[in-house]
């Protein structure tokens, strides 16, 4: 099934903080998301060319206004997998809502930010936007609002800049993964992060890295909003998003 065309939502009323009581709908082709367009609650996964999977929860509360939430780093020993983050403070919003679990948690327990960056050869961004473009798109909603802490904050500010006329509000976001230090000092995220998630920007472990090397360079603006904000992008607060029209 490439979308959710066909799936019962049950009433977002009833679904708690781990959804379980959503039916999952898999989805066949990551670019061929299509949700389905009835009010209530709908989960969605795919899983990725690296056999991660991509999670989604959406809350169809019939609203013009589509709110999407990024979750931050994750301690295993707390919350399980996935993790759809401020879904009672949103749901009771009364405003439609999109929940994104970041799948990069999936490859090792020990992770604690991933920042919803994907791997080497996945790029998430472009997916989480299509997906909520698909989503806004099939609930007619003609605004989109990106919003996360921390983490969750860099993934809401670097989806929003591929999403047109979106909004991101994002709460003490990191702004570029490689200057990111725990309390001000440590880099203990950023060496996790580059030896469980992304080794290859580093063969011979983080901790071999030369100090004025920049690990993240290789993959562009993905992994620095400050670079993706460089040139001028299509997110505004006052717009209507354009994709709320379907294609002839």
């Amino acid at each position: 099934m490439s979308g959710g065309q066909s799936v019962t939502p049950i009433p977002n009323q009833v679904v708690d903080e781990l959804a379980g009581l959503v039916p999952v709908c898999d989805v066949d082709d990551v670019v061929k998301f299509e949700p389905s367009p009835l009010p209530g609650a709908t989960r969605y996964k795919c899983e990725l060319a690296s056999a991660l999977p991509l999670e989604a929860l959406l809350l169809n509360a019939q609203s013009d206004t589509l709110v999407v939430s990024f979750h931050g780093a994750l301690n295993r020993e707390t919350y399980e997998l996935p993790r759809f983050e401020r879904l009672k403070s949103l749901r009771e919003t009364g405003f439609s809502s999109l929940y994104f679990a970041d799948p990069g948690f999936h490859q090792d327990p020990r992770l604690q930010p991933t920042w919803f960056a994907g791997t080497v050869d996945v790029d998430l961004y472009p997916l989480l936007a299509d997906w909520t473009i698909s989503a806004a798109r099939s609930i007619g909603a003609r605004r989109v609002i990106f919003s996360g802490s921390c983490g969750g904050g860099f993934a809401a500010l670097q989806v929003s800049a591929l999403v047109p006329q979106s909004f991101a509000l994002a709460f003490n976001p990191q702004t570029a993964i490689s200057k990111y230090l725990d309390g001000g000092s440590s880099y203990g995220a950023q060496r996790g992060f580059v030896d469980l998630a992304m080794p290859s920007l580093a063969p011979n472990g983080f901790g071999s890295l030369e100090s004025d090397v920049d690990w993240a360079a290789p993959l562009g603006d993905r992994l620095t909003v400050l670079q993706r904000y460089s040139v001028p992008r299509g997110n505004q607060p006052d717009g209507v998003l354009r994709c709320a029209e379907k294609d002839n």
